[in-house]
């Protein structure tokens, strides 16, 4: 009977923490075991928790990955944050790929999106500071140094739409 008791307390308490935000399972584990609970019955209920699907890790990193994506981050950064959050390398590298795929992006069109975003910020440096700024910037996103020089050359030095039509009107 007390037994019953101490599992319904922490299922009701891991119910309750996962209602504030979506955690791993292990996450939850170290949770609880900080809360004082006993680990026979911690591993009960994240056992039950995952069948009933309250619990779902890859489900979490894919959540995790699209969000990463969509502010702007390299697949290789997502992919090390999701490792660095306990999810295995090829599980990341696999919800990574899906996120790029739901947004229609490839990594070339993630490091442009990413260049734009942040060039609104920089328009009043100078052109030298600016370049150099964008490029530290999309290096600690995590875009090769390939990536970066392709996309600093369409944003940076693209001829703008102005400068065409200018052209067009001078001759």
């Amino acid at each position: 009977m007390a037994d019953d008791d101490g599992y319904r307390r922490v299922y009701s308490r891991a119910l309750s923490m996962l209602a504030a935000r979506a955690r791993l399972a292990k996450d939850l584990r170290k949770k609880l075991l900080d809360k004082g609970e006993e680990a026979a019955i911690i591993d009960r209920v994240i056992a039950r928790l995952i069948e009933q699907k309250f619990l779902d890790d890859r489900a979490y990193a894919a959540a995790k990955a699209r969000s990463s994506v969509a502010k702007g981050r390299s697949s290789r950064r997502a992919a090390m944050e999701l490792a660095h959050k306990g999810i295995d390398r090829s599980t990341a590298a696999v919800v990574v790929a899906e996120a790029l795929d739901e947004r229609g992006e490839d990594e070339k069109a993630l490091c442009e999106r990413a260049a734009r975003k942040k060039l609104r910020s920089l328009s009043r440096e100078e052109p030298a500071d600016r370049r150099r700024k964008l490029w530290a910037f999309l290096a600690r996103q995590g875009f090769s140094g390939d990536a970066v020089r392709k996309a600093l050359a369409v944003v940076l030095d693209a001829p703008a739409p102005d400068d065409e039509t200018t052209d067009a009107l001078d001759e």
